[in-house]
C-alpha cells in the first residue's frame, strides 16, 4: 500500500523549494529530513497557504513543518 521514492526537502530549505516540488510531483505532502537523511517532520498544503497568507513563503521549511515525523517499518502490517 505504500507509496516508494518519497520526495523529500531539507529542513533548512525554503518554502519555495518546497512548493515546487509539490507542484512538480502533483503531491499535498513534502517530507522533511535533516543532515543525516533521516525523517523530521512533514509540510502540507495547508503549511504553504499559511506561509503564502501571512506573507512568510520565503521563510525555510523548519519554521512552517509540522512534526515530529512518526515512521513505521515497511514490514508492519496496516
Amino acid at each position: 500500500l505504500m507509496t516508494r521514492g518519497v520526495i523529500t526537502v531539507n529542513e533548512g530549505d525554503s518554502l519555495r523549494i518546497a512548493a515546487q516540488k509539490m507542484v512538480e510531483h502533483r503531491i499535498h505532502r513534502v517530507f522533511v529530513i535533516n543532515e543525516s537523511g533521516e525523517p523530521v517532520g512533514v509540510v502540507s498544503t495547508r503549511d504553504m497557504m499559511l506561509a503564502v497568507r501571512d506573507q512568510k513563503s520565503h521563510r525555510r521549511v523548519e519554521e512552517f513543518m509540522s512534526c515530529p515525523a512518526f515512521t513505521i517499518r515497511a514490514e508492519e502490517h496496516v
